[in-house]
């Protein structure tokens, strides 16, 4: 009779879900692509974007904490142009961790059509190189 009893509650206790402490990635949409304007990119990857979770301390049920994936916007100068770079949430460290640098996705504008997207388009930028496109 234990031996059914201990099954019973070994069944009952692996339905427990458990918090992933690993990157979680922005909700998976179809990615910018170059020659979109800034609204139409703002459209596609202004989400909401999981970055902790609350405790509820009565229930200890976890509450999901959401922050707009819209995270900052700067203007960029680089030869004789001026771009504008908006950077995106894409992947945050869960727990109260801080967003970093390789969490974001930077997108590149000139004249508000998009010609670049990533690290690399924007260290190319700062190194005078100009957009891709």
């Amino acid at each position: 009779m234990r031996f059914i009893i201990a099954i019973l509650l070994m069944i009952s206790v692996s339905g427990c879900s458990s918090l992933n402490t690993s990157l979680i990635p922005a909700p998976a949409a179809q990615g910018p692509t170059l020659g979109m304007t800034r609204a139409q990119v703002a459209a596609l990857m202004t989400k909401m974007v999981v970055v902790g979770y609350e405790i509820d301390p009565s229930s200890g049920a976890a509450k999901p904490l959401e922050v707009k994936s819209f995270y900052s916007t700067e203007m960029l100068p680089s030869g004789n142009e001026n771009y504008l770079v908006d950077s995106y949430i894409t992947g945050v460290l869960p727990a109260g961790q801080r967003v970093k640098e390789s969490g974001l996705t930077p997108m590149i504008f000139k004249n508000d059509i998009l010609c670049g997207t990533g690290h690399e388009s924007l260290a190319a930028l700062k190194a005078g190189h100009g957009c891709e496109k």
